[in-house]
């Protein structure tokens, strides 16, 4: 061990005290692989965050600087032509600023500093007021809304903006991935000293290979690195925010089979 090498063991057979000797020595080569695995699970997930980040950043780039260069150029002269130039140019800035807006997101809930603005909220009517916000773009896709929340107050210690955020990205993707027609239900019961929020649709499902590691980072639901609109940060980010909640979240789903995500939180 004193040259490096964690993996050793001791292995004697002696009286009780050397035992204990041997023991907590062997305890220790334990705990040092562990930390080492663990360590190297670390840095592996940086190594994949900016490798990953870099390509979603440089694929619009690369298409911007395209898109500029024939304008710059000259060698387009047609002025409905370079509308569309400049309007493709527009949509992949967004698109710029929307990953490094998420990216910034991630970063700031995985910092120790980083605390919830955590007051005393009505899940119920927390609930209504999240499904309002989004029920013209559920009206777009031809979903079929059903909403099961009790008209009993059930009381948390929400950051209402975070939670909001946590569950706004599940309905965002209930919402680009299925099709039209989808069923969509939002509901809320409490059991206990917790209450449950369910978002549930009858799609396309996830199938068991991604739902294993849907909630890491740069997890797609199509398994594709195709620029989608997402930042397969969005389910990493919805785990954090939970988990910042003292909460827990879960996905329950199949290929064909839908989707349902359950948020569990404490009540008071």
């Amino acid at each position: 061990m004193s040259e490096g090498y964690s993996d050793v063991e001791v292995n004697f057979n002696s009286y009780r005290e050397l035992n204990s000797i041997k023991e907590a020595f062997n305890s220790t080569v334990a705990k040092i692989e562990k930390t080492k695995e663990e360590k190297k699970i670390i840095e592996d997930s940086k190594k994949r965050i900016i490798r990953d980040i870099s390509h979603d950043i440089k694929t619009p780039i690369t298409s911007i600087l395209g898109y500029s260069k024939a304008i710059v150029s000259g060698r387009v002269t047609d002025e409905e032509e370079k509308k569309i130039y400049l309007n493709y140019i527009y949509n992949k800035t967004n698109r710029i600023n929307y990953l490094v807006d998420e990216l910034f997101i991630f970063s700031k809930l995985d910092s120790p500093e980083y605390k919830l603005n955590l007051q005393k909220y009505d899940l119920s009517e927390f609930l209504r007021e999240l499904v309002a916000l989004y029920y013209i773009d559920i009206e777009e896709k031809d979903f079929i809304l059903d909403i099961e929340i009790p008209e009993e107050e059930i009381y948390s210690m929400i950051d209402i903006k975070e939670l909001e955020r946590a569950i706004a990205n599940i309905i965002t993707n209930s919402l680009k991935y299925n099709k039209k027609g989808t069923t969509l239900r939002v509901s809320l019961y409490k059991k206990d000293s917790y209450a449950k929020i369910s978002i549930e649709d009858d799609g396309i499902g996830i199938s068991d290979s991604v739902s294993k590691t849907v909630f890491e980072e740069f997890v797609r639901a199509d398994k594709s690195r195709k620029t989608d609109g997402g930042s397969g940060l969005g389910l990493a980010i919805t785990r954090k925010i939970v988990k910042l909640h003292g909460g827990d979240v879960r996905l329950y789903s199949g290929e064909n089979m839908g989707t349902r995500f359950e948020i569990k939180l404490k009540t008071i």
